[in-house]
């Protein structure tokens, strides 16, 4: 397993222009269960501020952000959902490749320390 920081999902935030309303939250639950229709495992909360989404698959974060460019505009420009994990299962390699994008690694980095004696990519 790894513990890393990961984005696994998306939030929204109502927009003050909007007013409050059965229909607004309607409006945008109806596009958010188009969006995610064809998602494996995903929750997704409604609070006071807005929606989240949160994924239980790491690698369907690329398709979820893809599927949700054209928000409606009450709930206006969205952003990353993250946490720590641990991540095992599916999701290890992606926290892996988090670890390696974030700290600016070749993802076949070997370690530079000649008495490690660890051969091959780490």
């Amino acid at each position: 397993q790894v513990k890393i920081s990961c984005p696994c999902g998306l939030k929204w935030k109502w927009q003050a222009a909007f007013p409050d309303g059965i229909g607004r939250e309607a409006r945008a639950l109806d596009w958010i269960q188009k969006c995610t229709a064809n998602f494996r495992t995903h929750s997704l909360r409604r609070t006071q501020e807005g929606l989240e989404i949160q994924l239980e698959t790491l690698t369907d974060m690329l398709p979820l952000l893809q599927a949700t460019q054209n928000p409606p505009p009450e709930i206006g420009s969205r952003s990353l959902v993250h946490k720590f994990g641990p991540w095992k299962g599916d999701n290890l390699l992606a926290g892996i490749e988090s670890f390696f994008q974030k700290n600016a690694y070749h993802p076949f980095a070997i370690c530079g320390n000649p008495e490690c004696g660890k051969t091959g990519p780490i």
